[in-house]
């Protein structure tokens, strides 16, 4: 009940977004469906889905994406999604570059790639890296 309040207020009261440095807090929307939350700490950002999120191999425990971003003082905002893949006692976390290349208009370009779940465990391997792509963001 608390969440849905917190995000009911955080998606209102925003300003036309106009650059990378106005708050970008509160809920976003992809066009494949995938809802996001973004927390804004100033310096920092974190995202994390609205929605179930745990996809993967069947024989293998994943957990939920975030996005953990930071501003640097040029005005760019870059750094990681992270997801954690489980099988029995063993773990490998995968994590991919991600950054957003522009905010206007109340739409954010997030260029991220997919992450995919190692091939092993104990040492964890992983396959080739997903390309970039770039997802545009809008606030509802």
């Amino acid at each position: 009940m608390r969440l849905a309040i917190v995000i009911a207020l955080a998606a209102c009261g925003h300003d036309q977004l106009a650059t990378c440095d106005d708050d970008l807090g509160g809920v976003w929307r992809v066009p494949d469906g995938t809802t996001w939350f973004v927390l804004d700490h100033g310096m920092t950002l974190e995202a994390y889905p609205m929605m179930p999120d745990a996809q993967g191999p069947h024989d293998l425990v994943t957990a939920p994406r975030v996005v953990e971003l930071a501003r640097d003082h040029a005005g760019k905002i870059a750094g990681q999604t992270r997801r954690r893949f489980m099988r029995r006692a063993d773990s490998c976390e995968a994590h991919v570059a991600t950054h957003v290349a522009t905010c206007q208009a109340d739409t954010l370009e997030v260029v991220t790639s997919d992450l995919v779940a190692p091939l092993g465990f104990a040492p964890c391997t992983w396959p080739a890296a997903e390309p970039a792509r770039v997802e545009r963001w809008r606030r509802p």
